[in-house]
């Protein structure tokens, strides 16, 4: 082949690697013969289009065939490392960049590049042996204090990792992190004013801002300033419904006065538009729409014999949602099939909802049960022709939801809503801080509640049948862990019949208070600041489903989460829905037919093709379909 010949096939590869055509550009470029002096930038070039199609194993093939004395001999082990670090080969990710001599460009990139994947491996001490290869004068020097400061913390070194970390100057880019993670190593020390000093410097601008606030708040209060924790939870931007999690491990009186304070500051859009029509009565709405947050907080569920749920669905909306990506979906209340739905508290209470008040906010909601295969259920939802007992109930694990608890409430007027809320006593990471995250509801049980006698008859919860059939399913091998079992459900049992106490106990009080201001009061204001609570309550006769639910409330006329959109063709109140952010199939741990569902082989046989294998099952609970 001549020299013209090797040069037009070159760079035909070229342009159809221009044009994105990959695999001509690399039928081209394997044209070339090895004793062309292109050979081996063409290897490199075939390298980078299996690059692009994803192939990194035949990237990796082609880089290695260029040899040392070759100008892209040193490139080559670079890609090859990221190649091996895509592929998680780590130990090969090393291999091939301890090989970049330090007369090289790219040598001391490698060094901090091997030390990051050390420190993956989480070999925290030949992290800081290679960062530590790069001189002060170079522009990666600061970069690798942040990185050890990172290591010693990692391994509780919190002295040493503020060493590192106070060596960065305000006017480089990696400054306020540094800030922020002083901040933590002195939390971890219990230096708490060492530690709000230095999150005080993040600037509002920063990403890291919200959050810090909301971590100084909690500070503040381990520190009994009050005022202070006020401020900061305005300055965090989170809405009120997001601060439930400070119920766990604050006095309710404190709580009270935090949560006034925020609520005079009209950081809260939810309350202040609600009560905008009788503003004199402020503090009396005030002390009801706290303790309704407080029976709110009491109904999450966070029991560790709780850790799957059910959604029971038709067969088709199943494979749509677990095969297609389609989200599951969050819906309006109308049209549920409780024709009491949302009213059985105002019942209760003796609330006259009378007119609608003319606010903007609509609840959402998806529900779920912590009966897995409830016969009574199966023959309810999921019918398919209206045929009973022919529906799917989808297992999931309570990873699907958010492990803190907080309500979703209007998202188009709180830019912060989708912020991770972390509890002080939790161990507090940067990653926690800093990191997007997927956007997920937190669960609740249903409190059911009888009007008419004026009774609260239980709470959602596991019966007693649903652990026997999981012991039956585990098969326990001794009697010591048949007697563990037995103790998790009557610790459960007793859990359970504790917080009914409480959630009672909490009503009543709610009750009185309004009692004793009913006359100051207007009703249908108090009827939409229970807007949350009233759909955590269900009237007695559907205490068989043991529901919990996730919800959100909108507000219909700035959010921008709702589909269709408001100026779509398909637009109507009884379409009008949420999409849930998090991959339903990615938490499914089974999936139970009804008795009377078909094609179970089929639709585990497609479950395997997809990659997902879930385990199916027929439900065996007696069932006769009727005929006509």
């Amino acid at each position: 082949m001549t020299e013209e010949e090797a040069k037009l096939i070159f760079d035909e590869g070229n342009e159809a690697d221009d044009n994105q055509e990959f695999e001509k550009a690399i039928e081209h470029w394997g044209k070339i013969p090895q004793e062309h002096q292109l050979y081996y930038d063409a290897q490199w070039n075939i390298g980078i289009a299996h690059k692009d199609l994803k192939n990194l194993e035949k990237a990796i093939e082609y880089w290695t065939k260029i040899p040392r004395e070759h100008q892209l001999y040193y490139e080559a082990q670079w890609n090859i490392g990221i190649a091996h670090k895509d592929l998680k080969n780590l130990e090969k990710t090393i291999e091939y960049w301890t090989k970049i001599p330090r007369e090289d460009n790219s040598y001391y990139k490698a060094q901090l590049n091997i030390g990051s994947t050390y420190k993956d491996l989480e070999e925290f001490e030949k992290a800081i042996e290679y960062w530590e290869k790069i001189p002060t004068e170079h522009k990666l020097y600061y970069k690798t204090q942040l990185n050890i400061g990172v290591s010693y913390y990692n391994s509780e070194k919190f002295e040493k990792a503020i060493e590192f970390w106070t060596k960065i100057p305000r006017e480089d880019n990696s400054y306020h992190r540094a800030q922020l993670n002083i901040g933590l190593a002195y939390d971890n020390l219990e230096s708490f004013e060492k530690a709000i000093e230095y999150w005080m410097e993040i600037p509002r601008e920063n990403e890291a801002y919200y959050k810090t606030q909301w971590i100084i708040a909690l500070t503040y209060i381990q520190l009994k300033h009050i005022d202070e924790a006020s401020k900061a939870f305005i300055n965090s931007k989170k809405d009120i419904f997001e601060m439930l999690p400070i119920f766990k491990f604050i006095k309710i009186s404190i709580i009270k006065k935090i949560f006034s304070q925020i609520l005079d500051s009209k950081t809260d859009d939810f309350f202040n538009t609600t009560i905008k029509e009788d503003i004199d009565n402020k503090e009396k709405y005030k002390e009801i729409f706290i303790k309704s947050l407080y029976i709110i907080n009491l109904l999450h569920v966070d029991s560790d014999q709780e850790k799957q749920v059910a959604h029971y669905t038709r067969k088709w909306v199943a494979e749509q949602m677990l095969f297609a990506k389609s989200p599951l979906r969050l819906s309006t209340v109308i049209g549920a099939n409780d024709p009491k739905e949302g009213i059985t508290l105002l019942d209760f209470l003796e609330i006259n909802k009378g007119d609608k008040l003319q606010t903007p906010y609509q609840a959402f909601i998806t529900c779920f049960t912590f009966n897995h295969e409830s016969l009574n259920q199966f023959r309810l939802y999921g019918k398919e022709d209206n045929r009973e007992a022919t529906g799917i109930s989808i297992i999931v694990n309570r990873d699907f939801f958010s492990d803190s608890v907080s309500l979703n409430i209007s998202h188009a007027n709180n830019e912060q809503s989708k912020e991770l809320s972390i509890a002080k006593n939790d161990k507090i990471t940067e990653e926690e801080i800093k990191k997007p995250s997927i956007q997920k509801y937190s669960l609740y049980r249903c409190i059911y509640i009888d009007p008419k006698t004026k009774k609260i008859i239980s709470v959602g919860h596991k019966e007693i049948d649903c652990f026997y059939r999981e012991i039956k399913n585990n098969k326990p091998q001794t009697f010591t862990e048949s007697k563990k079992l037995i103790k998790g459900i009557n610790d459960y049992q007793k859990e359970i019949g504790k917080k009914l106490k409480q959630v009672k106990d909490q009503l009543k009080q709610l009750n009185c208070y309004i009692r004793k201001h009913k006359t100051d009061l207007n009703e249908s204001i108090i009827s939409e600041l229970l807007l949350p609570l009233r759909h955590l309550t269900k009237h007695a006769a559907f205490k068989e489903e043991q529901e919990c639910r996730i919800f959100d409330i909108e507000n219909l006329n700035t959010s921008d989460i709702i589909s269709p959109k408001r100026d779509g063709e398909t637009c109507t109140f009884n379409t009008m829905h949420i999409d849930y952010e998090a991959d339903l199939s990615d938490y499914v741990e089974k999936v139970i037919f009804a008795p009377m569902t078909p094609e179970l082989e089929q639709f585990e046989a497609f479950s395997k093709y997809k990659g997902y294998n879930f385990p199916c099952e027929r439900c065996d609970h007696p069932f006769s379909m009727k005929t006509t």
